[in-house]
C-alpha cells in the first residue's frame, strides 16, 4: 500500500568498529512519531508518522524542493527537527537509532586518491578475501584491490563511485541505507543496473530519495511529497 510522504545521509562510524561486524543490527522497525519541520514560512512535516518495517524497500518522490532529502537529514541527525521524534523499536523496546547502524549512498559519492583497498577499509584491517567478495558482490570485481583513484576519481565512471560508495557501507554491516538520487548523473542502461543492485539486497532497510518511479514492483512502500495538505493525510 502506497503513502503520501517525503527523504538522504551521511553518517560518519565513530564507534569502535571491532565487533561491530559480528553485531546483530536487525530492528523491528524505524518509527518516526509526530516529525515537524519548519524553513523560515515553510512547512516540511507537521504530525507526521511512518513505521518502517526492518528490510523494507522505501521511495520518497516528489517535486524538486519539495523537502525529500530533509526527512533524511533529520534521521542521520544532520539537522535538527523542530518537534517530534525518529527512533527505532528493537525487540520491543524504542531506542535511538545508533549512528553505527546507517550508511549513505549519494550522486557524488567522496573517493580518496589512492587504492580501492584503501577507499574500502579506510586504513582499517580486513581480511583480502572479504574484500574481493565485496567488489564482487557489488559488481567492480574488474577493478583490482590495487587500483589506483587519481584526482578525486577522475579515472572512475560515475557508477563505478557510486558502487565503491556502496561496498563500503555494506562492508560496515548497516542495516539502514540512505540512497540520495544516486542514478540521477547516470544514463538509463546505468541507471537501471545501479538499482537492480541496491534492491537485490537483503537484510536492510533501503530508504530511497529519487524524482521518478521505474518499477514500483520494487518497493514495499512509496512515500510522495509534492502536495501542499499532503501532512495533513497522514
Amino acid at each position: 500500500m502506497f503513502d503520501l510522504l517525503c527523504i538522504k545521509i551521511g553518517t560518519a562510524d565513530n564507534s569502535s568498529w571491532k565487533g561491530n561486524l559480528k553485531e546483530n543490527k536487525t530492528f523491528d522497525y524505524l518509527d518516526i512519531s509526530n516529525l515537524s519541520k519548519n524553513f523560515e514560512d515553510k512547512t516540511i512535516f507537521k504530525n507526521f508518522n511512518k513505521k518502517i518495517p526492518f528490510g523494507s524497500k522505501v521511495l520518497v518522490t516528489g517535486e524538486s524542493g519539495s523537502g525529500k532529502s530533509t526527512l533524511l537529514k533529520m534521521i542521520s541527525q544532520e539537522i535538527s527537527m523542530d518537534y517530534g521524534e525518529i527512533s527505532i523499536v528493537k525487540n520491543g523496546k524504542k531506542i535511538e537509532i545508533p549512528m553505527r547502524y546507517i550508511g549513505f549512498v549519494s550522486q557524488e559519492p567522496f573517493v580518496f586518491n589512492g587504492s580501492i583497498m584503501y577507499n574500502l577499509t579506510l586504513g582499517r584491517d580486513y581480511e583480502e578475501k572479504i574484500l574481493k567478495d565485496m567488489l564482487k558482490k557489488v559488481n567492480l570485481e574488474e577493478l583490482n584491490l590495487d587500483y589506483l583513484i587519481q584526482n578525486n576519481g577522475e579515472n572512475l565512471s560515475g557508477g563505478q563511485k557510486i558502487r565503491l560508495e556502496l561496498a563500503r557501507v555494506l562492508l560496515r554491516s548497516k542495516s539502514i541505507i540512505l540512497v540520495d538520487e544516486v542514478t540521477a548523473s547516470l544514463d538509463k542502461k546505468n541507471s537501471k543496473k545501479i538499482r537492480d543492485l541496491i534492491y537485490s539486497l537483503n537484510g536492510v532497510t533501503i530508504i530511497e530519495v529519487a524524482h521518478h518511479i521505474d518499477d514500483e514492483s520494487r518497493y514495499d512502500d512509496i512515500i510522495t511529497i509534492g502536495k501542499e495538505d499532503w501532512y495533513e493525510n497522514h
